[in-house]
């Protein structure tokens, strides 16, 4: 079991029975002068008992402070990751019809973030509206954002109207690896080991690419010999999102370097597939406000579906299990899917599910 280190009292006590041991009739009661160098003694014996605990701490990475957890991390060459700034957004902007404005505009969102437009458009001669594509220049998970967003041009070109829209959502944005995921590589290093080609040494390769917050290995999917790696970036909310084709090509590059040779490896387009859920709660648990509920059960059914592997199919007895496990549901009954739903994974497609309209009545 863990060392608890023994508080200044408890060093206090041990020392003063200890001498009143040595030297029987001692006067150890709190005025004197025993007591009071007992007391000094116990606070540096603290002192050092808790920088043996301290110690201990550290031995271990799931117990290690930032530092200390890089320093195992280091043993087995797995780094940190950096944040990454989104992309593949477009946007949305308005003027004179046909006025020609270069890439490079950058724009302001409300909360600070910019972006910068990486292509060119002539405005559409009659609606004066047009297309770019946009990238965040700010990194981290605070560039990605939805669409319908405004931004503020920043000294836009005559005849271009100083606010856009994004018309498409941007994501891929992602923050400096925190302790908690950071660790969860480390462990999955430790436990799976480097085999030269297993399953987890390709998500564990994919992982340690900037910008990658999951992935799954889809072995033999073209056949023998053949490795597949599905990978995931930020999206809004938090949640995953295939990730794009500049990510992708960066993974495929950091595993042709470590694959074994034989194996001839891919990483593929991932296509989203969207499922509705509908969900009415029959009955409440007494003490829980009903609103609440439906709001904590909307949110549970997207962490469910997102939780998914790449080619894992919706079944309802799961999904139902996620939604009986929120605090007030006495009973529900769910609608919608009416079935399992399966998805596809094989050479010619790799599908994953990602929820759609959620409604909780």
């Amino acid at each position: 079991m863990p060392y608890e280190p023994p508080t200044v009292d408890e060093i206090r006590a041990d020392a003063l029975q200890a001498y009143r041991n040595l030297v029987p009739g001692a006067d150890i009661s709190e005025d004197s002068e025993i007591y009071a160098r007992a007391t000094v003694a116990a606070a540096v014996a603290a002192q050092i008992c808790f920088g043996v605990r301290y110690v201990e701490d550290q031995i271990f990475p799931d117990s290690a402070d930032s530092a200390n957890l890089e320093r195992h991390g280091g043993v087995f060459e797995i780094d940190r990751l950096e944040a990454v700034a989104a992309s593949g957004g477009s946007l949305e902007l308005s003027g004179t019809p046909g006025l020609v404005v270069a890439a490079g505009l950058t724009g302001l969102h409300a909360d600070g973030t910019e972006y910068v437009s990486t292509s060119g458009v002539t405005l559409d001669g009659v609606t004066g509206l047009g297309l770019v594509d946009l990238d965040a220049v700010t990194t981290g998970s605070v560039g990605n954002k939805t669409a319908g967003d405004e931004l503020v041009i920043q000294t836009p070109p005559a005849g271009l109207d100083s606010t856009a829209t994004l018309d498409t959502d941007i994501e891929g944005g992602t923050d400096d690896e925190l302790d908690e995921a950071y660790l969860g590589r480390v462990l999955l290093r430790m436990r799976a080991g480097n085999a030269g080609g297993t399953n987890a040494d390709y998500v564990q390769w994919a992982s340690a690419v900037d910008g990658v917050i999951h992935a799954d290995c889809l072995a033999l999917r073209n056949g023998p010999g053949t490795v597949s790696v599905a990978v995931y970036s930020e999206g809004v909310g938090g949640f995953r999102t295939p990730a794009s084709n500049a990510l992708r090509v960066a993974v495929l590059a950091a595993l042709l370097l470590v694959r074994p040779v034989t194996a001839e490896v891919d990483v593929p387009a991932v296509t989203p597939v969207t499922q509705a859920v509908t969900v009415e709660i029959l009955e409440y648990e007494a003490g829980y406000d009903e609103a609440d509920v439906r709001a904590a059960v909307a949110a549970a059914i997207p962490s469910h579906i997102y939780g998914l592997d790449t080619g894992g199919g919706l079944y309802r007895s799961q999904l139902g299990r996620a939604i009986s496990a929120v605090g007030g549901v006495m009973d529900y009954n769910l609608t919608v899917p009416a079935a399992n739903v399966a998805i596809t994974v094989d050479s010619s497609v790799v599908e994953v599910l990602e929820p759609g309209v959620v409604t909780v009545t």
